[in-house]
């Protein structure tokens, strides 16, 4: 592989580039921000993308998912992302390229890992649940990650908060009222999959980085910032 500075990174999302051009643009905006100088990652969707939370829906994308890592690996890109979550076909695209090729969620989770002893999620719609359940499983992290929660939100509703203020202040408020009584499980940290900001983290509240964790010194970020034991953010 060649240096930082000079890779290619094929980034793939699991949304469609029209359909969901609001999310789509901030995330190509927010990746070029975070790259090292040189590094070059492209962002690809899907068509049609990932618009309902299915295991139907995440085996079609997988297997796109598959096929563009391969066309990936044949164009010259050092490296391939999974940009979702639940990274349906993680194990099969990593069998069948050579290229390092990084999960969103195994990445995010691990990172969170080293924040916190006990972790908790909070996903975006409580059909995930079952399914990040046995993702949890599957990492070996049963005994790291010790909950998970969801909140009741549309993918539309998801769109419409990088452009609307108050979209965006329900979904904080949702995730923070489904992040409270975890901390009652003694979780250090709690991983929103929104762009909820975190008071040690420099982006933006409204980057769409799906990651987002504090160390247990930490406070609070929402509104009414205070302190607790046991943060998340």
């Amino acid at each position: 592989m060649r240096g930082v500075a000079n890779a290619r990174i094929w980034y793939q999302s699991f949304t469609d580039p029209d359909v969901d051009r609001p999310y789509f643009t901030s995330l190509d905006r927010y990746l070029g921000s975070v790259s090292s100088p040189g590094c070059e990652v492209e962002v690809f969707g899907i068509q049609p993308g990932a618009q309902y939370p299915h295991p139907i829906t995440e085996f079609r994308c997988a297997a796109q998912v598959i096929a563009n890592a391969l066309t990936a690996q044949q164009q010259g890109y050092d490296a391939f992302v999974i940009g979702h979550f639940q990274e349906p076909g993680l194990a099969e695209t990593r069998s069948a390229v050579w290229v390092p090729v990084i999960g969103l969620g195994e990445a995010t989770m691990l990172h969170a890992c080293t924040l916190g002893r006990k972790i908790g999620l909070v996903t975006t719609s409580p059909v995930f649940v079952p399914y990040q359940e046995s993702q949890i499983a599957r990492h070996g992290l049963q005994r790291r990650v010790i909950a998970v929660q969801a909140v009741h939100a549309q993918i539309a509703q998801f769109n419409r908060a990088f452009e609307d203020e108050r979209e965006y202040r329900s979904l904080r408020e949702a995730f923070v009222g489904q992040a409270e009584p975890m901390l009652g499980l003694g979780i250090d940290v709690i991983i929103p999959r929104a762009g909820t900001r975190c008071c040690c983290s420099p982006a933006s509240p409204r980057s769409p980085s799906v990651a987002r964790q504090c160390s247990t010194a930490c406070r609070w970020s929402w509104p009414q910032p205070r302190p607790r034991s046991g943060l998340a953010g």
